[in-house]
Parts: structure tokens; sequence; C-alpha cells
């Protein structure tokens, strides 16, 4: 098992033990991203921005995230905080 995935399995305990926060949702989104889990990882980021609407890094991740699907309209652009 590589070091992502250790983390992953690591980070998604922490989400099944209900003590995640933004921060852990973010990274979890990230090390998904990183193995390729697209649909999982934006999940993950959705959760993270839900936790905390102005966490920035969660909205660069998810947008990168996003860039990495195959353009078939499954992953809707989020607005920046604020944004109408």
């Amino acid at each position: 098992m590589s070091k992502l995935s250790r983390a992953v399995h690591l980070l998604e305990s922490v989400v099944d033990s209900g003590r995640a926060f933004a921060d852990v949702h973010h990274l979890l989104g990230v090390s998904l991203s990183l193995l390729g889990q697209t649909e999982r990882a934006l999940k993950e980021l959705d959760r993270a921005l839900e936790l905390n609407p102005n966490y920035v890094e969660a909205l660069i991740h998810r947008y990168a995230a996003m860039h990495a699907l195959p353009q078939r309209g499954t992953a809707a652009p989020r607005a920046a905080p604020g944004a109408r």
C-alpha cells in the first residue's frame, strides 16, 4: 500500500468517526484526486466547502479536480464565496 493510499485510509477513518472538519475533507479530496479518484475527490472537496465556504485552498483544488474530469457535464463549477 502506497503512502498516499495509507493517508486516504487514515483520513477516511477520521471522517467515519464523525470528528472530521473541513481540513480533513480537503486533504482527503486532494489525496483521492492524486490517486485518480476524481469523482470521490470532488465529493470530499464539496463537503469541505460546505463546512467552510471561504476555504480558498479547497475551492482551488476542486477547480483543478473538476478540470481533470472528461467533459460530460457531471461536475458543475462552484461559485466563489460571495459571488452571485
